[in-house]
């Protein structure tokens, strides 16, 4: 035998080593606590000027060409539709409604349309994006007999039942004397109540936020 080959020694734990069966480690099972997300209350759609009257924008205050915005405070709205397992649903429209800093229900006209002085448009469309937000750019609506100052809001979303809702304004006095409101549970009124903060600049306006949630669950394409 050459000097330069040598045998090769197995020991015998190397041998059991390679012997011995791998056992497969089950995997691990991590439960992930599923979601729920109350709905928002439902209110009847008093005023609805009708879908086919609602303009599709999200600035009440300027209609589209027209270079001076209509007479009020600036209020922007923010929102996020989720349904009942608080999954952010894509593409619902969302319709707002309300009174204007007179206390007037009135859309815009063809007439108001056409000159050039600033109107309100009363009504407004927009659709929510892949994260369920959407936006307004409206007035602090006036008050009117016992009611408080509010919105209100349409949610229409595929495969889901439509819900119609109203929106008032946190610290504001009128609330407890608002006959709907007063009805409402504690937990029903914060869902209805929009969270209000003033703009960066103070005399912008200011700024409200909100969570809808629609009942039941949204169906998703698979893939």
């Amino acid at each position: 035998m050459s000097p330069l080959i040598r045998p090769f020694a197995v020991s015998a734990v190397m041998l059991m080593a390679f012997a011995l069966p791998v056992r497969a480690q089950a995997p691990v099972k991590t439960e992930v606590p599923a979601q729920s997300c109350t709905p928002t209350p439902a209110f009847a759609a008093h005023n609805y000027p009708g879908a086919r009257n609602i303009p599709t924008m999200n600035d009440l205050t300027r209609y589209s060409g027209k270079a001076l915005s209509s007479d009020g405070q600036k209020v922007l709205v923010q929102g996020r539709v989720r349904d009942a397992r608080c999954v952010p649903i894509q593409g619902a429209v969302v319709e707002l409604w309300q009174r204007d800093s007179f206390g007037n229900w009135r859309l815009a006209t063809r007439e108001d349309q056409a000159n050039p002085n600033p109107v309100f448009n009363g009504a407004g469309r927009t659709y929510t994006d892949n994260n369920g937000s959407f936006s307004f750019i409206t007035v602090f609506p006036a008050g009117a007999r016992n009611e408080a100052p509010h919105l209100h809001l349409r949610v229409v979303a595929p495969d889901m039942r439509p819900l119609t809702t109203a929106l008032y304004f946190a610290d504001d006095v009128r609330n407890e004397k608002d006959p709907t409101y007063k009805r409402l549970s504690a937990t029903a009124r914060q869902q209805v109540t929009l969270r209000m903060s003033p703009m960066r600049d103070p005399n912008a306006g200011l700024v409200g936020e909100t969570e809808i949630i629609l009942p039941g669950k949204a169906k998703y394409r698979g893939y």
